[in-house]
């Protein structure tokens, strides 16, 4: 639900091109065949979760300098932060405390669009 949300609100501005993976595998796929300029993870994904997914886009060169936002339910712990790698994303929003124009602000501000 909150990908249709996201892909709506996104699409609204009339600036993005949304591409959507179902699990963090076909996110690798879609990535590496529509080069996009952003990336929204979530913490929990099926097949491979967001963390994961992260790791393997900041091991290619091709990948690893496009900007990652996490949109999640879980708020940080020691734990997930020692397993973000170098290059962090971008910001880590969680649900229930941001608002869509917020994302969209979060989204501009890491694409550098005013």
């Amino acid at each position: 639900m909150m990908q249709e949300l996201l892909v709506t609100r996104l699409s609204k501005e009339n600036i993005f091109q949304v591409f959507t993976a179902n699990n963090g595998q076909e996110g690798l796929y879609s990535v590496s065949i529509n080069a996009p300029d952003l990336i929204f993870l979530d913490i929990r994904m099926p097949v491979m979760d967001g963390l994961a997914m992260m790791k393997e886009l900041k091991k290619d060169d091709r990948t690893k300098n496009i900007p990652i936002i996490f949109l999640t339910n879980f708020d940080t712990d020691e734990r997930m932060l020692e397993e973000i790698p170098e290059g962090k994303p971008s910001f880590y929003l969680i649900k229930s405390n941001t608002s869509m124009d917020e994302v969209v602000k979060r989204v501009k501000e890491a694409l550098h669009i005013t």
